[in-house]
Protein backbone atom coordinates (compact mmCIF):
# COMPACT_ATOMS: atom_id res chain seq x y z
CA UNK A 1 0.00 0.00 0.00
CA UNK A 2 1.59 3.32 -1.02
CA UNK A 3 1.93 6.14 1.45
CA UNK A 4 0.42 9.55 0.68
CA UNK A 5 1.60 12.90 2.01
CA UNK A 6 1.40 16.57 1.14
CA UNK A 7 4.10 19.20 0.85
CA UNK A 8 5.76 20.08 4.13
CA UNK A 9 4.46 23.26 5.72
CA UNK A 10 6.60 26.33 5.27
CA UNK A 11 6.22 30.01 5.99
CA UNK A 12 4.12 31.48 3.16
CA UNK A 13 5.34 34.33 1.03
CA UNK A 14 3.43 37.49 1.90
CA UNK A 15 1.83 39.03 -1.19
CA UNK A 16 -0.80 41.76 -0.95
CA UNK A 17 -4.11 40.96 -2.66
CA UNK A 18 -5.36 42.97 -5.65
CA UNK A 19 -7.37 46.14 -5.03
CA UNK A 20 -9.86 45.12 -7.73
CA UNK A 21 -13.43 44.23 -6.73
CA UNK A 22 -14.40 40.61 -7.50
CA UNK A 23 -16.89 39.71 -10.20
CA UNK A 24 -20.07 37.91 -9.14
CA UNK A 25 -22.09 35.26 -10.91
CA UNK A 26 -25.60 36.28 -12.03
CA UNK A 27 -26.45 33.14 -14.02
CA UNK A 28 -24.73 29.99 -15.34
CA UNK A 29 -26.30 27.96 -18.17
CA UNK A 30 -24.95 24.60 -19.40
CA UNK A 31 -25.11 24.96 -23.18
CA UNK A 32 -23.41 21.71 -24.17
CA UNK A 33 -22.17 18.52 -22.55
CA UNK A 34 -19.46 16.29 -23.98
CA UNK A 35 -17.79 13.10 -22.72
CA UNK A 36 -15.09 14.80 -20.62
CA UNK A 37 -16.28 18.39 -20.25
CA UNK A 38 -19.25 20.72 -20.43
CA UNK A 39 -19.56 24.23 -21.84
CA UNK A 40 -21.21 26.86 -19.64
CA UNK A 41 -22.39 30.34 -20.68
CA UNK A 42 -22.02 32.87 -17.87
CA UNK A 43 -23.64 36.16 -17.04
CA UNK A 44 -21.56 38.10 -14.52
CA UNK A 45 -21.56 41.41 -12.75
CA UNK A 46 -18.09 42.97 -12.89
CA UNK A 47 -16.37 44.77 -10.02
CA UNK A 48 -18.03 48.07 -11.08
CA UNK A 49 -21.54 46.57 -11.08
CA UNK A 50 -21.91 46.26 -14.86
CA UNK A 51 -23.56 43.12 -16.25
CA UNK A 52 -21.38 41.08 -18.62
CA UNK A 53 -22.75 38.24 -20.72
CA UNK A 54 -21.60 36.05 -23.59
CA UNK A 55 -18.78 34.60 -21.45
CA UNK A 56 -17.99 30.88 -21.71
CA UNK A 57 -16.12 28.40 -19.55
CA UNK A 58 -15.39 24.70 -19.83
CA UNK A 59 -16.57 22.60 -16.89
CA UNK A 60 -14.11 19.80 -16.16
CA UNK A 61 -13.49 17.52 -13.23
CA UNK A 62 -10.16 17.91 -11.47
CA UNK A 63 -7.10 16.33 -13.09
CA UNK A 64 -4.00 14.60 -11.76
CA UNK A 65 -0.47 14.71 -13.08
CA UNK A 66 2.08 12.18 -11.78
CA UNK A 67 5.85 12.62 -11.88
CA UNK A 68 6.89 8.99 -11.26
CA UNK A 69 10.44 7.97 -10.38
CA UNK A 70 11.89 4.46 -10.19
CA UNK A 71 14.48 3.42 -7.61
CA UNK A 72 17.02 3.79 -10.45
CA UNK A 73 16.06 7.50 -10.67
CA UNK A 74 14.29 7.11 -13.98
CA UNK A 75 11.22 9.12 -14.94
CA UNK A 76 8.29 6.96 -15.99
CA UNK A 77 6.95 8.90 -18.99
CA UNK A 78 4.43 8.05 -21.70
CA UNK A 79 4.10 8.72 -25.40
CA UNK A 80 0.51 9.51 -26.49
CA UNK A 81 -1.10 10.70 -29.69
CA UNK A 82 -2.84 14.00 -28.91
CA UNK A 83 -5.86 14.91 -31.02
CA UNK A 84 -5.55 18.68 -30.52
CA UNK A 85 -1.95 18.96 -31.73
CA UNK A 86 -2.19 15.96 -34.08
CA UNK A 87 1.16 14.76 -32.78
CA UNK A 88 2.84 12.38 -30.37
CA UNK A 89 3.57 13.99 -27.00
CA UNK A 90 6.02 12.77 -24.38
CA UNK A 91 4.28 13.30 -21.06
CA UNK A 92 4.10 12.54 -17.38
CA UNK A 93 1.17 10.30 -16.45
CA UNK A 94 -2.12 12.16 -16.07
CA UNK A 95 -5.87 11.92 -16.16
CA UNK A 96 -9.25 12.85 -14.76
CA UNK A 97 -10.24 12.40 -11.12
CA UNK A 98 -13.33 10.17 -11.25
CA UNK A 99 -16.46 11.17 -9.36
CA UNK A 100 -16.14 10.17 -5.69
CA UNK A 101 -12.40 9.48 -6.07
CA UNK A 102 -9.70 11.36 -4.17
CA UNK A 103 -6.89 12.98 -6.20
CA UNK A 104 -4.35 10.68 -4.49
CA UNK A 105 -6.32 7.59 -5.47
CA UNK A 106 -6.69 8.93 -9.02
CA UNK A 107 -2.91 9.45 -9.24
CA UNK A 108 -2.23 5.85 -8.20
CA UNK A 109 -4.92 4.54 -10.57
CA UNK A 110 -3.69 6.54 -13.57
CA UNK A 111 -0.08 5.44 -12.99
CA UNK A 112 -1.18 1.81 -12.82
CA UNK A 113 -3.54 1.99 -15.82
CA UNK A 114 -1.25 3.93 -18.17
CA UNK A 115 2.08 2.31 -17.32
CA UNK A 116 1.51 -0.84 -15.25
CA UNK A 117 3.67 0.77 -12.52
CA UNK A 118 2.86 1.18 -8.85
CA UNK A 119 4.73 3.48 -6.48
CA UNK A 120 5.75 3.13 -2.85
CA UNK A 121 4.89 6.74 -1.95
CA UNK A 122 2.96 9.68 -3.38
CA UNK A 123 3.57 13.29 -2.35
CA UNK A 124 1.34 16.19 -3.40
CA UNK A 125 3.53 18.91 -4.94
CA UNK A 126 0.71 21.37 -5.57
CA UNK A 127 -2.77 21.81 -7.04
CA UNK A 128 -2.78 24.80 -9.42
CA UNK A 129 -5.71 25.81 -11.60
CA UNK A 130 -5.28 24.11 -14.96
CA UNK A 131 -6.25 27.19 -17.00
CA UNK A 132 -8.29 29.71 -14.97
CA UNK A 133 -9.27 31.72 -18.07
CA UNK A 134 -11.49 28.86 -19.24
CA UNK A 135 -11.55 26.19 -16.52
CA UNK A 136 -12.42 26.14 -12.82
CA UNK A 137 -10.79 22.77 -12.13
CA UNK A 138 -7.44 22.07 -10.51
CA UNK A 139 -4.58 19.82 -11.53
CA UNK A 140 -3.22 17.89 -8.54
CA UNK A 141 0.49 17.26 -9.13
CA UNK A 142 2.03 14.25 -7.37
CA UNK A 143 5.58 12.99 -7.04
CA UNK A 144 5.48 9.18 -7.00
CA UNK A 145 8.64 7.47 -5.77
CA UNK A 146 9.70 3.84 -5.72
CA UNK A 147 7.81 3.16 -8.96
CA UNK A 148 8.09 -0.36 -10.35
CA UNK A 149 6.29 -2.33 -13.05
CA UNK A 150 3.83 -4.77 -11.52
CA UNK A 151 0.81 -4.91 -13.88
CA UNK A 152 -0.13 -4.90 -17.51
CA UNK A 153 -1.63 -1.66 -18.78
CA UNK A 154 -5.36 -0.96 -19.11
CA UNK A 155 -6.01 1.90 -21.52
CA UNK A 156 -9.20 3.88 -21.97
CA UNK A 157 -11.06 3.53 -25.27
CA UNK A 158 -9.26 6.47 -26.93
CA UNK A 159 -5.77 5.81 -25.51
CA UNK A 160 -2.77 4.20 -27.18
CA UNK A 161 0.25 4.64 -24.90
CA UNK A 162 3.90 3.65 -24.92
CA UNK A 163 6.02 3.87 -21.74
CA UNK A 164 9.40 5.62 -21.94
CA UNK A 165 11.97 5.53 -19.11
CA UNK A 166 14.31 8.53 -19.04
CA UNK A 167 17.01 9.25 -16.47
CA UNK A 168 15.80 12.06 -14.19
CA UNK A 169 19.13 13.86 -14.63
CA UNK A 170 17.87 14.80 -18.13
CA UNK A 171 14.71 16.54 -16.85
CA UNK A 172 15.89 20.08 -17.67
CA UNK A 173 16.88 19.02 -21.19
CA UNK A 174 13.51 17.36 -21.74
CA UNK A 175 11.89 20.72 -21.06
CA UNK A 176 14.44 23.14 -22.52
CA UNK A 177 14.93 21.22 -25.77
CA UNK A 178 11.21 20.74 -26.37
CA UNK A 179 11.06 16.96 -25.92
CA UNK A 180 8.20 17.53 -23.47
CA UNK A 181 5.99 20.25 -24.93
CA UNK A 182 2.77 19.68 -22.99
CA UNK A 183 2.39 22.71 -20.69
CA UNK A 184 0.67 20.77 -17.91
CA UNK A 185 3.57 18.31 -17.80
CA UNK A 186 6.01 21.22 -17.46
CA UNK A 187 4.37 22.03 -14.11
CA UNK A 188 5.24 18.68 -12.51
CA UNK A 189 8.68 18.33 -14.07
CA UNK A 190 9.50 21.93 -13.11
CA UNK A 191 8.50 21.15 -9.51
CA UNK A 192 10.86 18.17 -9.58
CA UNK A 193 13.71 20.39 -10.82
CA UNK A 194 13.08 23.01 -8.08
CA UNK A 195 13.07 20.29 -5.45
CA UNK A 196 16.46 19.02 -6.62
CA UNK A 197 18.25 22.41 -6.70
Amino acid sequence: MPSFRTMSAHRPFSLPPPKLAPWTLVERRRVQTYRVFGVDELELRDGHGRRRDGLYTMACRDWVNVVALTDEDELVLVWQWRFGSASFCLETVGGIVDEGESPADAAARELREETGYEAAAFELLGAPFANPALHGNRMHVFLATGARKVHETHFDEHEDIEVALVKAEHTARLLDEGHVDHALCHVGLGALLRRRT
